[in-house]
């Protein structure tokens, strides 16, 4: 079992062997169907609100949730996709030999949205993209976590966001997929929960899992309950536990 734990100061490093307890400030998600129609971006500038996608303003939505205009927070971005809506239709206008937008494209690298964020909150603390393929959502989280241990006094905020592929790719998890995105507050200041994090080799892949893992967390967290998420060879579990005031 490969698992990490928890340290207090800088000094110590990630030993495998234990569990990974994270303090969750904060937490906000976004889905479509389940809310309103658009994810409101209204704490935008008019210039900019015209510019996003629908992945930058989910990201968004839920990082203003969590975290508001916080110039002091560190930023880890993951999505397995990223703005693929944007990125294909470059493809087709390459294809279609016509000349590219700047905006389109900058709006399409995978950490746009983290860009987008640190200009609004006058943010130049670092921010990390990540895409992992099936486990993307508990690699940032992953990666989320040991930047937070590595300096636990400053916050850490987690976003995760992705939006449904153009139909001819296929993808396998088309049956189960809508447009979501999830954030995450790590800090230690004023906790509402805490979150045990652990990882295993699954006994058998062969059983898809019936949500992405992104939206299982979201299930249980609603829930309130534990859960583990198996996919591609591997075993997620997770656990909260209300936080001691």
């Amino acid at each position: 079992m490969m698992t990490f734990s928890k340290h207090n100061n800088n000094s110590e490093q990630v030993v495998p062997g234990d569990n990974i307890v994270l303090p969750v400030a904060k937490w906000a998600s976004w889905q479509q169907g389940a809310q309103a129609a658009s994810p409101d971006v209204s704490f935008m500038e008019l210039s900019i609100r015209r510019k996003l996608g629908l992945l930058t303003k989910m990201c968004l939505h839920v990082a203003n949730e969590c975290a508001g205009y916080d110039a002091q927070v560190r930023v880890v971005f993951a999505s397995r996709h990223g703005d693929l809506t944007r990125t294909t239709a470059m493809l087709q206008e390459i294809v279609s030999a016509e000349p590219l937008s700047p905006t389109a494209f900058s709006m399409a690298v995978l950490n746009a949205s983290t860009g987008v964020y640190s200009m609004q909150a006058k943010n130049i603390w670092p921010s990390t993209a990540i895409s992992a393929g099936a486990h993307t959502f508990a690699m940032g989280l992953l990666e989320a976590a040991l930047q937070w241990q590595s300096q636990p006094e400053q916050p850490v905020l987690y976003l995760y966001a992705e939006d449904a592929p153009p139909d001819f790719y296929h993808t396998d998890d088309a049956g189960t997929f809508v447009p979501h995105a999830v954030g995450i507050l790590l800090s230690g200041a004023s906790p509402a929960c805490t979150l045990k994090l652990a990882t295993q080799a699954a006994a058998s892949s062969d059983v898809p899992p019936t949500l992405p893992m992104s939206l299982a967390w979201v299930e249980s967290m609603q829930q309130g309950q534990a859960a583990t998420w198996q996919g591609d060879g591997r075993a997620w579990q997770w656990e909260f536990a209300h936080a001691a005031h």
